[in-house]
């Protein structure tokens, strides 16, 4: 198995975006996948793209969030997390409910459950909207665009790299 998207934050400061950095784009506007952000920096490489289905015609159910530490000391800090998914018609981001508002990174070799557990997102699955005449502007691209935003925890977050990785999930009930 391998999460389609993945990108890494710094604390205090490194070769990536910093820790807490990452904002919703001025005006909500639906910036690409690894655009250039407003200030020039990593850019929103936190913009996981997906179908609406998969080939064999399973609904997207949910979305997948895990976070790995890697620096000076074995003893994460828990995380804030919002995950939005932008609505073309309202040209808004919209924050979905998740299984959980925190995730506590895991470490290389960490064997703790509750550090290696993801954080389950409710996807919206919006239906195809019919195919009449009136209705052919609207018809959805079949793709969904979910923006992870990271709070940095301030003292409690050590120094080190933090690598976050989401993917799409077909299932729709924690195992």
């Amino acid at each position: 198995m391998r999460f389609p998207c993945t990108f890494s934050r710094s604390k205090p400061v490194g070769p990536y975006k910093v820790l807490g950095g990452d904002s919703l784009p001025a005006q909500n506007l639906k910036p690409a996948q690894g655009s250039s952000s407003a200030n020039g920096a990593a850019g929103y490489d936190n913009i996981f793209t997906s179908r609406m289905i998969s080939q064999n015609g399973w609904p997207l159910e949910r979305v997948v969030v895990h976070a790995m530490y890697t620096g000076s000391t074995t003893v994460p800090a828990a995380m804030n997390l919002a995950l939005y998914t932008y609505d073309d018609n309202l040209g808004y981001w919209l924050q979905l409910p998740a299984s959980a508002a925190t995730i506590v990174p895991s470490t290389p070799g960490s064997v703790t459950p509750a550090a290696t557990q993801p954080v389950f997102f409710d996807a919206l699955a919006v239906m195809d909207l019919l195919h009449v005449g009136s209705d052919l502007g609207g018809v959805m691209s079949g793709a969904a665009a979910f923006m992870l935003i990271v709070a940095d925890p301030g003292a409690g977050a050590p120094n080190g790299t933090y690598q976050f990785i989401m993917g799409g999930d077909l299932a729709s009930k924690a195992f």
